[in-house]
């Protein structure tokens, strides 16, 4: 575990990087010194993340983008459900403008789906289709003063729209205001 998860562990208030040249903690926080809303970014098996349907999450099942083993694997393997695992953020959505960013690839070229949503009404959603080279996904949601409720984050191995079954690698989530 890196310093940086740590901190995040004990406390939701912003936490800003030394640079003690540890490459992997980069990686918990955005850009411009901006905190990462975001738990366990790297650890989707973790209860931080919640698993919606039944969603198979394994835990380090491949190289990460930095060479390291903790890029996770992802599966829904049941199309007629939609599976995948979310986060609420702890933070109000409403007159907030949030970036989402995660690395992803698949062993086949497929399509994974992001979103990003207050849980009630309004949201940003991202199909995306990646191959089996790791690509950093960003998509960007503005919310209104109206918005309601947190911020969600959802992360979907395969396709929202068509009952797909399948999986991708997901390694380190980013979600900065």
């Amino acid at each position: 575990m890196s310093y940086a998860t740590k901190l995040a562990e004990v406390s939701r208030t912003p936490q800003y990087i030394v640079d003690l040249h540890m490459t992997r903690c980069a990686n918990h926080y955005g850009v411009n010194n901006k905190p990462n809303l975001l738990l366990r970014s790297e650890e989707f098996d973790n209860a931080a993340w919640v698993q919606v349907g039944t969603p198979i999450v394994t835990a380090n099942a491949t190289t990460d983008p930095l060479g390291g083993s903790t890029a996770d694997k992802i599966e829904d393997n049941d199309g007629a459900a939609q599976e995948y695992v979310r986060q609420d953020s702890g933070v109000l959505a409403a007159g907030k403008t949030v970036n989402l960013s995660v690395w992803v690839k698949r062993d086949t070229p497929g399509t994974v789906h992001l979103n990003i949503s207050d849980g009630v009404a309004e949201a940003a959603n991202l199909a995306a289709k990646v191959g089996t080279a790791w690509t950093r996904l960003n998509l960007t949601c503005v919310f209104t003063g109206g918005a309601s409720g947190n911020i969600f984050v959802r992360l979907r191995p395969t396709d929202a729209v068509n009952a797909e079954t399948g999986y991708a690698y997901f390694w380190g989530a980013q979600l900065t205001e």
